[in-house]
């Protein structure tokens, strides 16, 4: 049923009043239920999104856009190995520096991560970075003289004799 424009004047006037209430919780319910009312805002539940999405969902760190991030999603995520993809690399950018610094500001909103492929990029922890370049150049202990300790120095030698 068709509204007449002065009944959504009213409504949009009793909804500017209701927000102005000391309560605000019970002013919020009855303002969406006035906003509703007005068809002004459509209610989305989870049984509305796909199970691969809650689960995606539920990994990411950031919690905003879900409406948004459920679009970016049905049009990127078409396979269940992408999926598999999505959210392991999501896995992988929690543990990145970058989103834990200064208290995750700077990870994506989850419809830019979606939109933008970052479930694409190489994901660069520098903890392990240490690691893999102490594996590919160990320490090795020398003397004073710079000789490694395996082998003997003709230095030291001539100084212990």
């Amino acid at each position: 049923m068709k509204k007449s424009s002065n009944e959504i004047k009213y409504q949009l006037a009793l909804l500017r009043w209701l927000m102005a209430q000391p309560s605000p919780k019970s002013a919020i319910e009855k303002a969406h239920k006035l906003l509703t009312d007005l068809q002004v805002v459509k209610i989305v539940r989870d049984e509305d999104y796909t199970a691969d999405f809650l689960e995606f969902w539920a990994v990411y760190p950031k919690k905003v856009g879900k409406g948004d991030a459920y679009r970016k999603w049905q049009k990127v995520v078409k396979s269940e190995t992408k999926k598999e993809l999505v959210i392991g690399s999501v896995q992988k950018h929690k543990n990145d520096d970058r989103w834990k610094e200064d208290e995750g500001k700077y990870i994506p909103n989850p419809a830019t991560f979606l939109h933008q492929k970052r479930f694409d990029d190489e994901v660069v922890n520098k903890k392990e970075q240490e690691e893999e370049k102490k594996k590919e150049n160990p320490i090795i202990p020398v003397c004073a003289h710079g000789y490694p300790t395996y082998v003997e120095c003709p230095q030291c030698l001539t100084k212990k004799m």
